[in-house]
């Protein structure tokens, strides 16, 4: 496989601690793959090099490709989830034989019971904001002072019935460590080389858990993109990358900054969107690929004008079929608005769940105030989201705008910059 000069600088590496800061459709799980067999190449045992990843669908797809790599009969790296490798420790240190693990709805549904005993404490708020706080940031005082109570009672019900949640895994592992030294020392002593993916959606106990099993002699290799950072509410904490020298000290950087999925023209969108943000590594993305169609935007006075031309032009004007077009919304109260006769024929999702995915044709819906950035959410996680939206599309991309008197639609369309806008070209849509 051919990879570009950024790409062999990170892979063919010497030995040590290394950020790598891959640009959205650089290629980062090629170089992730290509290290791992340059590692081997070099003599290093697969069983020694560890590949965590941050969803278990991304593991199966990396042990498939790296068994296509490998020859038959080897010996094959470990890779799986923070989660599922706590686990599997936990289980040989004998520490939850007598636990009965909860699945995902078991776990919801107990803190939902929970919640509900808070419910004529928390006033106009609802109770089950309990059971979805993930960021304490943000939150008046009392609710945090209930939030506290109520976390309290929920473990303690947990333990009280010998029960054990998906989230419990690394506490339980890191106290582990902590009361059984030996244990750390010889997990740590299990590997030569760790890859880390996603890293920016890393939290605070998966962190501690690197550095406590981390040693100086490991390759450790964390790969990741602060533009991509979309996760805080689920307690995600971005500056370990951005400022990763402080945590990781000696190590050094690398980027990728070649995307091979989009036109310069849904690039140069994509980078204006970051350029407020305070918190991020100044880096810049280019495309290869030659130059498309113009980033078109569309302005319309309300939500029902724009489901109504969603219905009339963008779903008839196009022929893409529908595998390869979508809707990108910032909640599911948008999706379900904007769909309500045309699921035949589109499909739509929120940001959060087109992560990692990409489509020839994309339509944003929409920038609208309180809803696009989320009157609650932070403004900088809001444009970082933005660009994760902008960056899926790789051929024709559309953002509608909800116009408002509000100044934060204003402030968030005027940081994209304008393209075409065209509020009611249907002909010219359907023609393009």
């Amino acid at each position: 496989m051919e990879l570009n000069q950024e790409q062999k600088k990170v892979v063919y590496s010497p030995i040590g601690w290394k950020r790598l800061l891959a640009c959205a459709g650089s290629g980062k799980t090629t170089v992730l793959i290509q290290r791992v067999l340059y590692l081997i190449s070099q003599g290093m045992k697969p069983s020694r090099i560890l590949l965590i990843t941050f969803t278990r669908k991304s593991a199966r797809e990396m042990r498939l490709r790296l068994r296509r790599m490998l020859p038959d009969g080897s010996e094959y790296p470990w890779a799986g989830t923070f989660h599922s490798l706590a686990f599997q420790l936990l289980r040989s240190y004998n520490t939850i034989a007598d636990y009965s693990l909860l699945k995902d709805g078991e776990e919801e549904e107990l803190k939902m019971s929970i919640a509900s005993l808070y419910q004529n404490k928390l006033l106009y708020i609802p109770y089950d904001l309990l059971a979805n706080i993930r960021k304490q940031s943000g939150l008046p005082l009392f609710v945090k002072n209930i939030y506290e109570d109520f976390s309290q009672k929920f473990h303690e019900t947990k333990r009280t019935r010998k029960q054990i949640g998906f989230d419990d895994f690394l506490p339980l592992l890191l106290k582990e460590w902590q009361e059984n030294e030996s244990y750390r020392k010889d997990f740590s002593n299990r590997f030569d080389a760790i890859l880390v993916d996603e890293f920016q959606d890393t939290n605070p106990e998966q962190i501690e858990f690197l550095q406590k099993f981390l040693m100086r002699s490991h390759d450790f290799l964390a790969v990741g993109d602060d533009w991509q950072a979309i996760y805080g509410f689920r307690n995600a904490d971005m500056t370990v990358l951005t400022r990763f020298e402080k945590f990781f000290p000696n190590s050094k950087t690398f980027f990728l900054t070649m995307n091979y999925r989009s036109t310069p023209q849904i690039i140069q969108t994509a980078n204006r969107v970051l350029a407020l943000n305070r918190e991020k590594v100044k880096k810049k993305m280019k495309s290869v690929l030659p130059a498309g169609s113009e980033v078109h935007f569309y302005f319309f006075e309300n939500r029902n004008e724009l489901q109504k031309w969603i219905s009339d032009a963008w779903v008839m004007g196009t022929k893409i079929s529908k595998e390869k077009k979508t809707i990108l919304c910032r909640t599911n109260v948008q999706c379900n608005f904007f769909l309500p006769a045309e699921s035949e024929t589109v499909s739509a999702m929120t940001i959060h769940q087109a992560k990692g995915l990409e489509f020839d044709h994309v339509l944003v819906a929409a920038l609208e105030d309180h809803v696009f950035p989320h009157r609650d959410a932070d403004i900088e996680e809001e444009r970082r989201l933005l660009f994760v939206a902008l960056s899926r599309a790789k051929k024709k991309l559309e953002i509608g705008i909800i116009k408002s008197h509000l100044s934060v639609e204003k402030q968030f369309s005027r940081e994209l910059g304008y393209g075409i806008v065209n509020p009611f070209a249907y002909s010219e849509f359907a023609e393009s």
